[in-house]
């Protein structure tokens, strides 16, 4: 389990092979994560044969309340990144041990309130989204239980964070799949073993966690790299806490209101009151959902390298890391986009037999695919700002852009120009103008920085 042959320092050698080597694990690892979700609603779908339908609907219907509460402080991992990523670019080993067993502890905490928090109101929260009633107590049993598993998720993504900035990818997703395989072992065995239908699945997502959450702990204790986590040491420091949360929350609430953005989206779409358009959108979003997965990955990318960088007060190294990645993510996304596009047909008839739901779903594809690299330039330039140690204002541009623009949209456009177009091209339109305010600032905050740091050489030099 050592971490010993993995490359501390991401800045040596070739920068496109070390992104590629970084990024490719990380995508992987969303691969997974999406094919294991899935299986969750497939074993209950196939094996339960008397509650199925309604065992599905309460996975699916509490699958955006998940991502609500949990992203919140998920988005707390990415001030994890960047404060050890920093860390480690300046080789402070001493800071680093502290701000390790911070981190670690700050995961434990924060899965700990969510247990509590989301065991207790989840009949509540479940009503207050509208939960049909047959639905409910299927919904309710699963969403208490998965928040019972919520501390091992997080500290399973609180040490995947760690990992991440030491630059190593490759473990986080291994355990991620092992945790992932007996997720899917279990589901058989609880669904069809021992009949209990969606808390058989609930247990299994539990147990899943608690096996990648396990492995990862082990990782961290085993090794004899400066990431090692001593556990009888282990306290919070108020200096990494406050840097962890003032880098993490922006991210998290910025995640969580992107999901309350889409929501209205999906209201308008649900205002054509058409079962085909519905279905088609919901279809075509979960093929984007893969596409995302790339983009998401090179934003995780950009964070940890432009992170070590600043660590190291290499600040001539900035430009030249940003606009890499900006590369790679646009060649990615838009060949990934154009091959989706290809095949938009074939994809969409994955999801449905009905000519009308397909041709719905292509509709929003031949929108999104082909500009899905802007969303990639977005997600880029909004981790090299984190990664040079801003949140709270690449948060309020993405607000105000991205998911404000949106809304206004909604009520603007899409009610004089009522069409499933119409409506999809918020997304590019929102993407495209965020983007541009994003690069501003960036060059801005990389400006600062490096007269900053020529000042104070000059400074030593008097």
């Amino acid at each position: 389990m050592s971490l010993k042959n993995q490359n501390k320092d991401l800045l040596q050698g070739s920068l496109v092979k070390n992104m590629l080597l970084f990024t490719i694990p990380v995508i992987l690892s969303g691969v997974l994560q999406l094919v294991f979700n899935a299986a969750d609603l497939i074993v209950v779908g196939k094996f339960d044969t008397v509650n199925g339908t309604l065992a599905q609907a309460a996975i699916g219907s509490t699958g955006s309340l998940i991502n609500l509460i949990v992203g919140v402080f998920i988005g707390i991992s990415v001030g994890v990144n960047v404060v050890v990523a920093r860390i480690i670019g300046s080789k402070n080993n001493e800071h680093l041990r502290s701000a390790i067993q911070t981190a670690m502890l700050i995961g434990f905490i924060a899965g700990a309130v969510i247990a509590v928090l989301g065991f207790i109101f989840a009949k509540p929260l479940l009503k207050l989204i509208g939960t049909e009633i047959s639905v409910m107590p299927f919904a309710k049993a699963y969403l208490q239980i998965y928040f019972i598993g919520a501390p091992f998720s997080m500290i399973y993504n609180f040490g995947s964070a760690i990992m991440r900035a030491y630059g190593d990818t490759k473990r986080p997703m291994i355990h991620l799949a092992i945790g992932g395989v007996v997720n899917v072992i279990l589901n058989l065995i609880t669904v069809i073993g021992f009949d209990m239908s969606v808390k058989g699945v609930a247990i299994a997502t539990s147990a899943s966690h608690l096996v990648a959450c396990a492995l990862t702990v082990i990782t961290l204790i085993r090794t004899n790299e400066p990431i090692k986590l001593h556990l009888k040491n282990i306290k919070l420091n108020s200096t990494w806490v406050k840097q962890i949360i003032a880098l993490g929350v922006p991210a998290g609430i910025q995640g969580s209101l992107f999901s309350l953005s889409n929501l209205v989206i999906q209201s308008a779409i649900n205002s054509f009151k058409d079962p085909s358009i519905i279905a088609g959108n919901g279809n075509a979003a979960n093929v984007e959902g893969f596409l995302y997965l790339a983009m998401h990955a090179f934003y995780q990318t950009i964070i940890t390298f432009t992170g070590q960088c600043c660590g190291a007060k290499r600040y001539d190294m900035l430009k030249k890391i940003y606009y890499t990645a900006l590369v790679l993510v646009g060649i990615t996304g838009l060949a990934s986009g154009l091959l989706a596009l290809a095949f938009d047909h074939q994809l969409m008839s994955l999801y449905a037999s009905n000519e009308n739901d397909i041709v719905a779903g292509m509709v929003r594809l031949a929108i999104i695919c082909p500009t899905y690299f802007i969303c990639g330039f977005m997600d880029i330039t909004t981790g090299a700002i984190r990664g040079m140690g801003r949140s709270l204002v690449p948060m309020i541009i993405s607000l105000i852009g991205a998911c404000g623009l949106r809304v206004v949209w909604v009520y603007t456009v899409f009610k004089v120009w009522n069409t499933q177009r119409s409506l999809y091209l918020s997304y590019p339109i929102s993407w495209a103008i965020t983007f541009v305010a994003l690069f501003i600032y960036a060059m801005i905050v990389r400006r600062n920085l490096t007269q900053g740091d020529r000042l104070k050489r000059l400074a030593k030099e008097i």
